[in-house]
């Protein structure tokens, strides 16, 4: 009896049957496959050789014609040679016998006429003659003017005709070629769609074990929307490298912490200018001299030789990311003149705004075109403060009122200056009103970045140093240091470091609120869990002294300690004022400054209720 196979071995058997079967069936779809390549390819071939015929045929075509053409003009030519050659040559093809008949009648002719006729008749018969013989003359080359007219107009009709019929077939020839090409194309499309689906494996197992065994798949819809958010994360990431880098480079030039190899770079990347070197679009703007130099820029005044009158021109600095930035602020200073000016008009008349052609490019250097104005408050301190001290209290009031009106307005569209200072405010040239300039590191509010050194160290917010989440308050803060040293010439609070800025703050407001002080992601660097101040002094040796928050705590609470230090820098009114009254107005001033000057936000005064406070509603 033969043994019988076990039902591994049938198994196995059977498996390697279907293997080979799918791989005969792999094979057939190759060769298949290949088969139609081949195909294609010939197709494309006889394509190829069907153009190449039409071409040929077309040659032919435009050859045959080029003789034609040749032919006629040839014919055309003898024409006219034996319209234009004498009588003598049109009988040049008679026979002799013919040329002597006529001879012999001419000369028996002539006898009878000399015979008949006297000398007079003659005459008279030659005269006429003579004047037939013109006119007939006349009348033929009259006739072969407008025979060679109308040959030329012919010729030149069948030109254009020629070229029409030419330019014609070869627009149907590209009409002809793209047509074949996009058929092609989507052939092509076709054929790939049916590859893949042909290269998909069939699943032959039943739908319901399908759906156990297969894992649970995403949808295709949320794919793009996972690309998008990748997206824009990269371009907010990118974005807030950008603002990091413009505040770093604005920290340290204030401070001077640059290393010489960095100053020496940054100078290299300035621009150098010689005097009177036109710049600009068609070279219309005139050097005529510098006006400052800031971290990332040189400014000039400029005179328009095209259209005249005055501007200030900044030149960037050659620096590929100090360009992106002016290419920033330049797109937000065009956003604010268009949303600004329609939700806040009179705010937005107290923005620096671009003029003339607002940017070219010159030797490498982006250049930015504004308004002119006559200088900064800083400078405007030094030519017109009080013997040093500061500018007049009126003056300050009227300032005052165009800074908050300008931080109206930025905050009705939600923007953050986070740079006020007497640098970035501009007198202008009648010196009535002050502008505010210096977008590079304004901000939207959904747009700020996670760092202690937003806004300049000496106007700086404690919401910032602390590392809370700030807003548009931060430029009321700024304000009320920027006024205090308009009418001082001092400035409020002059820390070394982010920590002694805090010190200062303390013992000038106050103590901070325990909840404001322990928050934030920065506030473990300067207070303890219990609300205590580190106090960190440079320079001392020491690492760190906890100051109990109650040593802080002071009674009476401000206006106080503003008055007080108004006081001490204004003790005595201007020439020709009341006392009274410069008393009265300093006591509106430094409560108005107080309660700017507040640390939590959202008990400062907003820019629309800093208009209506009294200091800025009387004695104008």
């Amino acid at each position: 009896m033969a043994k019988r196979s076990s039902p591994k071995r049938r198994q196995s058997s059977s498996g390697s049957s279907s293997a080979s079967e799918e791989e005969q069936t792999r094979q057939k779809k190759r060769k298949e496959k290949e088969r139609e390549k081949d195909r294609e390819k010939e197709k494309e071939k006889e394509k190829d050789r069907a153009r190449d015929k039409m071409r040929e045929k077309e040659r032919d075509r435009g050859k045959d014609k080029d003789r034609d053409r040749g032919k006629d003009k040839e014919k055309e030519r003898d024409r006219d040679r034996r319209r234009s050659s004498p009588r003598r040559s049109r009988s040049n093809g008679r026979s002799r016998r013919s040329r002597s008949k006529c001879s012999h009648s001419r000369r028996s002719r002539s006898k009878k006429s000399r015979s008949g006729r006297s000398r007079s008749g003659r005459s008279r018969s030659r005269k006429s003659r003579r004047s037939r013989s013109r006119k007939s003359r006349s009348k033929r080359s009259a006739s072969r003017r407008s025979r060679s007219k109308r040959s030329r107009s012919k010729s030149s009709r069948s030109k254009r005709r020629s070229r029409s019929k030419r330019r014609s077939r070869s627009k149907r020839s590209r009409a002809r070629r793209s047509s074949s090409s996009s058929g092609e194309r989507k052939k092509e499309k076709k054929r790939k769609k049916k590859e893949a689906a042909a290269e998909k494996p069939k699943l032959e197992e039943p739908a319901a074990e399908a759906a156990a065994k297969a894992p649970s798949v995403v949808p295709a819809a949320k794919k793009p929307l996972g690309d998008l958010a990748e997206l824009q994360k990269q371009l907010e990431e990118e974005r807030d490298k950008l603002q990091l880098f413009i505040l770093k480079a604005k920290q340290e030039h204030e401070e001077k912490r640059e290393t010489d190899d960095r100053r020496e770079r940054r100078e290299k990347e300035y621009y150098k200018p010689s005097w009177g070197e036109p710049v600009g679009p068609e070279n219309r703007f005139l050097l005529e001299g510098e006006l400052g130099r800031g971290s990332f820029s040189t400014v000039f005044r400029c005179r328009d030789a095209l259209k005249g009158g005055e501007y200030a021109v900044k030149f960037i600095r050659m620096n590929a990311m100090l360009r992106k930035a002016t290419e920033k602020e330049v797109k937000l200073m065009r956003r604010l003149r268009t949303l600004a000016s329609e939700q806040d008009p009179e705010g937005a008349r107290f923005f620096l705004g671009l003029a003339g052609p607002e940017v070219f490019e010159h030797q490498g250097h982006l250049a930015v075109v504004f308004q002119l104005q006559r200088c900064d408050l800083r400078s405007g301190l030094q030519k017109y403060g009080q013997g040093g001290k500061g500018l007049p209290l009126p003056t300050v009031q009227c300032y005052a009122s165009n800074i908050f009106l300008a931080l109206r307005a930025l905050r009705k569209v939600n923007i953050i200056h986070s740079d006020v200072k007497p640098d970035n405010l501009l007198i202008t040239l009648d010196k009535a009103s002050v502008k505010l300039s210096d977008f590079g590191s304004a901000m939207g509010v959904a747009e700020r970045v996670k760092t202690d050194y937003v806004q300049p160290r000496f106007y700086r917010a404690p919401e910032v140093i602390l590392g809370q989440a700030y807003g548009t308050e931060i430029d009321m803060w700024s304000t009320a240091l920027t006024l205090f040293e308009l009418a001082t010439g001092r400035i409020v609070f002059q820390g070394r470091t982010n920590n002694d800025m805090i010190h200062e703050m303390l013992k000038v407001g106050g103590a901070f609120p325990k909840r404001f002080a322990t928050s934030g992601d920065f506030a473990s660097r300067h207070f303890t869990k219990e609300g205590d101040f580190k106090c960190q002094e440079p320079g001392s040796g020491v690492a760190e002294v906890a100051i109990p928050m109650v040593k802080f705590a002071k009674q009476p609470l401000p206006p106080q300690p503003f008055q007080q230090l108004l006081e001490e820098h204004i003790k005595e009114p201007p020439p020709g004022s009341d006392a009274g009254r410069h008393q009265a107005r300093l006591q509106r001033f430094a409560d108005l400054l107080s309660r700017c000057v507040v640390p939590v936000p959202a008990e400062r005064l907003t820019p629309l209720t800093a208009l209506a406070h009294a200091f800025l509603t009387t004695g104008k």
